[in-house]
């Protein structure tokens, strides 16, 4: 049974290697050993230098693999960073965005502020006109005052230019008086008399015509007075009006 075996075995062996010499163009029944170990040695010899050249691949391949694996540590260095970046990026945008926002609000703020100055500006602009209307009033005012003042004080002057010539009138009546009383005797007493009594008519005259000329004055300056207290009451109620 072993036999058997070992035959069938050696048979498939011979088959094998008649194909593959046969492949090479060898018959390996009557063909020159020589030349059969001349075609192996080849083949050794290619084999070999396959050998080298896929040794060398392999060192390539290696030194490939080494440089790789130095790129993937960059690239994952480089992703790092990237990643880094990316979250600083990100931060600084948020903080752009909020500072945009903030920026945003205080534009709104300005320019609400810029309406609420414009609105204030027009506002004194109108009061600016009220005032200028105001004081050219008052100016007018003054003006009336200064002529009311003028005019009394021209009154006053005429009162005091009649008043001195009433006095100087009255002096001169007393003096007549004194003359006559002093060259008065017995017989002409009666006659005397009457001259008496007309010059006390006439001083009494020149007096009443003084107090009068006085209350004239008083009047008028107390009328005066009144006008430009009620000018000024009126100026200040108007101020205060336009104020408000």
């Amino acid at each position: 049974m072993v036999t058997l075996q070992l035959n069938e075995s050696l048979a498939i062996a011979d088959r094998e290697l008649s194909s593959f010499l046969a492949g090479r163009g060898f018959n390996n029944k009557g063909e020159d050993l020589q030349a059969l170990r001349e075609a192996v040695e080849d083949q050794h010899s290619t084999n070999a230098q396959l050998e080298r050249e896929l040794e060398q691949i392999r060192g390539m391949l290696e030194d490939e693999i080494e440089r790789s694996e130095t790129v993937a540590a960059e690239l994952e260095t480089i992703q790092e960073e990237c990643a880094d970046m990316h979250e600083e990026v990100t931060t600084k945008t948020a903080m752009i965005e909020e500072r945009e926002t903030k920026l945003a609000e205080k534009k709104g703020e300005l320019e609400e502020l810029q309406q609420q100055v414009a609105e204030k500006e027009a506002k004194l602009a109108r009061r600016k006109e009220q005032l200028d209307s105001l004081l050219e009033s008052i100016k007018g005012e003054e003006k009336e005052c200064d002529e009311l003042e003028s005019n009394l004080a021209q009154r006053q002057r005429d009162l005091k230019a009649r008043e001195q010539v009433l006095t100087e009138a009255l002096e001169q009546v007393r003096s007549q008086r004194r003359s006559t009383s002093r060259l008065s005797d017995g017989p002409t007493k009666s006659g005397d008399e009457d001259g008496l009594q007309e010059e006390d008519d006439t001083e009494r005259d020149i007096r009443m015509s003084e107090l009068r000329l006085k209350l004239e004055s008083q009047k008028m300056e107390l009328a005066v007075q009144e006008e430009l207290k009620a000018k000024n009451e009126k100026l200040i109620k108007d101020l205060e009006a336009r104020i408000q």
